[in-house]
């Protein structure tokens, strides 16, 4: 695959880099707006926060995303790392121009599928206590609605707002048998208009969640992807 293959309005996830070589958070979201013929692409600026995140010319990023080949029976996962070589506004709205640093390579990233769901959960703060994240024995659990769930992180619905950076602990039952209490971080807060029952739409991301944890979310995405499939809803 080139990067001339790829369709305006893909969406896009970007892992950004410091000098050192460091991933850094939070993980941005962009669209892919075109590619020029001499190597180098246009994708969106990211916002974060309401506002434009600031990514600066000669950073390096990982970008992921899902695409869908000519004959193939499902969407695959993708990742190409590049390099921004510039930035540009065009009516009104900020660009960032990326040249590729390799090719454009097929992942098996499961961890980070997202799987889209409307499942009630339950959170409650945590507290800095020393190096480690501990519950405040006066917070109570507050109900919330998960939109979408992967190996790695959620959205959620709340009514109230949560600061980004906040740490969490929030439970969610999976099935009969599987309820999980996983540790998460407030990484992206949004308002949301238009819904009677909740006001913020919150990014969380699974900090120090366990391998045997995101298995599990992982095995119960896969099952309720093929009882859709066998309805024939996806």
């Amino acid at each position: 695959m080139k990067i001339t293959d790829l369709e305006p309005g893909i969406k896009l996830e970007m892992e950004l880099y410091d000098r050192d070589g460091k991933a850094m958070e939070p993980i941005l979201i962009s669209e892919f707006e075109w590619a020029e013929d001499d190597g180098f692409a246009v994708i969106a600026a990211p916002i974060h926060e309401g506002i434009i995140y600031p990514v600066h010319t000669g950073t390096v990023i990982d970008i992921f995303f899902g695409y869908k080949l000519n004959n193939a029976r499902g969407m695959n996962m993708y990742k190409l790392r590049a390099r921004v070589r510039g930035r540009r506004v065009v009516d009104n709205i900020a660009l960032l121009e990326i040249i590729p640093e390799g090719e454009i390579e097929k992942i098996q990233r499961r961890q980070y599928f997202r799987f889209s769901c409307s499942t009630a959960v339950y959170y409650r703060a945590l507290v800095l206590s020393g190096k480690e994240e501990t519950a405040d024995g006066g917070e109570e659990y507050k109900r919330a609605l998960a939109v979408d769930l992967s190996g790695c992180g959620m959205r959620m619905l709340t009514v109230e707002r949560l600061e980004y950076g906040t740490f969490l602990e929030i439970e969610i039952k999976l099935n009969d048998n599987i309820s999980l209490k996983l540790p998460g971080k407030v990484v992206r807060v949004t308002p949301i208009e238009n819904n009677d029952s909740f006001k913020y739409e919150e990014g969380i991301w699974f900090k120090k969640i366990d391998s045997k944890h995101r298995e599990e979310i992982i095995r119960y995405i896969f099952q309720e992807q093929r009882k859709l499939r066998k309805k024939g809803l996806i």
